[in-house]
């Protein structure tokens, strides 16, 4: 089943990719983490699998979605990710992070659900690759 067949509601989860840009976010770094998150408005929780131990989850709030402005390259730790996937940044009240959505089919849905209630709607389109 496509990705898109799932209807759009709050807390549907996606394969993505954070890392911070600007500023301090509590639980993640500099370095691309891989994560599969749920995606609410005005949030990221994720899921943060270890080996042996249970999960543990990290609520990112989101201030603000920005119009994607670069593609994600290609590393050896995210072969999973489409090299031409659109970077969005987000704002947190502490920080500017990169954040990649693994499967193209999911970028429209997410990028619009995660925008904070309240906020004027930021239309996001896939760049032209």
């Amino acid at each position: 089943m496509p990705h898109d067949a799932e209807p759009v509601r709050p807390g549907r989860k996606l394969a993505c990719g954070l890392r911070v840009v600007d500023g301090a976010q509590a639980g993640l770094g500099r370095e691309w983490t891989f994560e599969v998150a749920r995606v609410t408005p005005g949030r990221l929780t994720v899921a943060r699998q270890r080996l042996f131990r249970p999960p543990t989850y990290l609520t990112v709030q989101i201030l603000a979605v920005y119009t994607p402005t670069r593609v994600f390259g290609w590393t050896p730790w995210a072969q999973s990710v489409n090299p031409g996937a659109p970077v969005v940044q987000v704002r947190t009240a502490t920080a500017v992070l990169d954040w990649v959505i693994e499967h193209p089919e999911d970028f429209r849905w997410a990028t619009e659900l995660v925008q904070p209630e309240g906020a004027v709607p930021v239309r996001l389109e896939m760049p032209e690759l």
